[in-house]
């Protein structure tokens, strides 16, 4: 049988740090991308992954198949293997030539698909952390998830720029108010909808609501909140095409507790509650550049005083008490 048209077989290793950042080439034919390693004949991805990871001078202490991605490389089609790699306690630091680089700047400087691919590949390693049972690796497709809806900034195609600190000028609308919703540990709230979308807590305001109010109705109706005074982290502008500019407020909020999960008043959807340290949260949000920044000032703001988990929210809720 002629093997010209069989794909080539690589494996990629994902190794994320607990600042959000994973560890990326410098240099080479492929600079900013995860590392790898063509699969030699008579290897498996794990072999082939361990000698990777040998090359690297990190010390493994488990690895896990995320997801195969099925793409077209420089010298034709590919089958990307991406492991996730969790490093033995007191590794070493990474050989030369590769660097750690917060996930929302690696992804703005890769090409749409090595940013898909990279995006499915942390969001599902996080998820895989929390859940009792292995789950099946992601099928992808030039780094899509085929069977993951897309976003709305994913649909539009949105640009963002982030303004820290400060409020819009008084000709870009604020059309939506989002939370950064944290608990006593550190760990910000994510939700997630029913396609495994995430996203934080928020929406658009009602007629005559301030900023804090619309905050404060949104996390009670999406994900049964209950919050302290919000704090005003700055705001996004948001460029989509065919429309004007229009502002998203940021801000953040200590938790005071999380009651019985219920299906959202306006769309009937009952959404997954995670809560994730700040720093990772981008990890599994995906938001860029912009969502490095605002993670990092969150985490900057309260920072975690004690070391606890990424954890799905329990359907009966959870109460939070200073520590």
């Amino acid at each position: 049988m002629s093997t010209r048209h069989r794909p080539a077989r690589f494996t990629a290793l994902l190794v994320t740090t607990r600042e959000g950042a994973v560890l990326l080439t410098q240099g080479g034919p492929r600079p900013g991308d995860l590392p790898h390693s063509r699969i030699r004949t008579h290897e498996n991805p794990y072999s082939a992954a361990r000698r990777l990871a040998a090359g690297l001078n990190l010390s493994l202490a488990e690895t896990t198949l995320l997801a195969v991605d099925e793409a077209e490389g420089c010298n034709g089609p590919q089958t990307v293997h991406v492991m996730s790699a969790r490093l033995s306690p007191g590794s070493a630091p990474p050989s030369a030539g590769h660097c750690l680089t917060p996930v929302g700047q690696a992804t703005a400087a890769m090409t749409p698909s090595a940013a898909s691919r990279l995006k499915a590949v942390c969001r599902a390693t996080i998820l895989n952390t929390m859940s009792p049972t292995r789950q099946e690796p992601l099928r992808l497709v030039e780094g899509r998830n085929l069977l993951q809806h897309a976003t709305k900034a994913e649909r539009t195609r949105s640009r963002f720029t982030w303004h820290p600190g400060l409020t819009p000028p008084e000709e870009i609308p604020v059309q939506q108010t989002w939370g950064w919703l944290v608990d006593p540990h550190g760990r910000v709230l994510v939700m997630l909808d029913r396609h495994g979308v995430p996203s934080l807590p928020g929406g658009r305001p009602e007629a005559g609501e301030s900023p804090c109010e619309t905050l404060a109705r949104e996390a009670e109706e999406e994900v049964q909140a209950r919050l302290s005074t919000p704090y005003p982290l700055g705001y996004q502008q948001v460029r989509e095409h065919g429309r004007p500019p229009y502002a998203q407020l940021r801000m953040a909020a200590l938790l005071r507790g999380l009651d019985s999960a219920a299906p959202d008043r306006d769309t009937g959807e009952k959404y997954q509650r995670v809560l994730i340290p700040a720093r990772q949260a981008n990890l599994l949000l995906g938001w860029g550049p912009e969502g490095d920044a605002q993670a990092h000032a969150v985490s900057r703001i309260w920072p975690p005083r004690t070391t606890r988990p990424a954890q799905y929210v329990p359907e009966t809720g959870l109460e939070f008490t200073e520590e």
